[in-house]
């Protein structure tokens, strides 16, 4: 089972997403993750699912 998560590091390479922004999501169950110590491991399939969400409602764009 454990072979099947990643840890932020991976999770960030993965998105582009920060890490402090990840651990926000792990911290409001956005996606499936679990801590171990001060260590969060990510479900890779939620966090599919979440950045196929974030896809479909895109970020407004930022005026200049």
């Amino acid at each position: 089972m454990l072979d099947d998560l990643v840890g932020i590091e991976e999770a960030v390479k993965r998105t582009g997403l920060s890490d402090i922004y990840l651990r926000k999501l792990c911290r409001t169950n956005k996606i499936r993750a679990r801590k171990f110590g001060m260590s969060w491991v990510i479900d890779p399939r939620s966090l599919d699912d979440y950045m196929k969400g974030e896809r479909k409602r895109g970020r407004p764009p930022i005026d200049k």
